[in-house]
């Protein structure tokens, strides 16, 4: 997984736009794969990767082989508890699709309770389609979906199902964007990963940008 996520980074750094903030937490980050690659395009930026004690060597090989260690450091706990306060941004990579929606919806009200001011939370996932069909990439995602719930209890979701949980953690989706490199390169066939951000209170509005991905703004209740 952590391969993955090296591999991944460059393609969610360039898909959100981390323009105008100051700092980000990488909320189970594990070894910190992804937020070292974002710190590595975002100089302006600061990370802290939130994971269990045991990470923290790891974490640390990560962010010097990246050269961000000045800019990265290491908090442990558990995300079921608390995720470090203060921070712009709050991203969570694969951590959602593990967990069953009750224990989801904990972890996302952690978060929510967590943001200050314009903070907002950014899941990265594979999105389901509402009505899935025969195709390769329809079962790869439906082997996926069995293998989480076997695996971990967790599942993968629809667009829909995702919007559910955060609405039940007191978050509402603002966009969400199709990530050009997903787990697999989209030439291949492969799932695409979306990147989906929840911001606090605003207006809503929703327009349809190309085929596929949805803008809103979006509101913390």
């Amino acid at each position: 997984m952590q391969e993955l996520t090296r591999r991944a980074a460059p393609a969610i750094a360039a898909a959100y736009d981390f323009a105008g903030a100051r700092s980000v937490v990488d909320v189970g980050g594990g070894h910190g794969a992804l937020v070292c690659g974002i710190l590595q395009k975002n100089p302006a930026l600061r990370g802290v990767i939130f994971d269990q004690p045991h990470c923290a060597p790891g974490a640390a090989a990560v962010a010097k082989n990246a050269g961000v260690a000045d800019r990265c450091e290491f908090a442990a706990g558990s995300f079921f508890e608390r995720v470090p306060a203060d921070a712009d941004v709050y991203l969570l990579k694969s951590v959602i699709h593990d967990w069953n929606d009750e224990r989801s919806i904990a972890i996302l009200g952690t978060c929510r309770a967590a943001l200050r001011g314009g903070a907002r939370v950014v899941l990265v996932e594979v999105v389901v389609p509402a009505r899935p069909g025969t195709s390769p990439l329809d079962q790869m995602i439906a082997g996926t979906d069995l293998n989480m719930l076997v695996m971990t209890g967790g599942r993968e979701r629809t667009e829909a199902q995702y919007k559910s949980i955060c609405e039940a953690a007191g978050l509402r989706i603002s966009r969400i964007i199709p990530t050009a490199d997903g787990f697999q390169p989209d030439r291949s066939g492969g799932m695409k990963m979306f990147t989906a951000e929840a911001r606090r209170r605003g207006g809503v509005r929703m327009m349809k940008t190309g085929n596929s991905c949805l803008r809103a703004s979006a509101s913390l209740r």
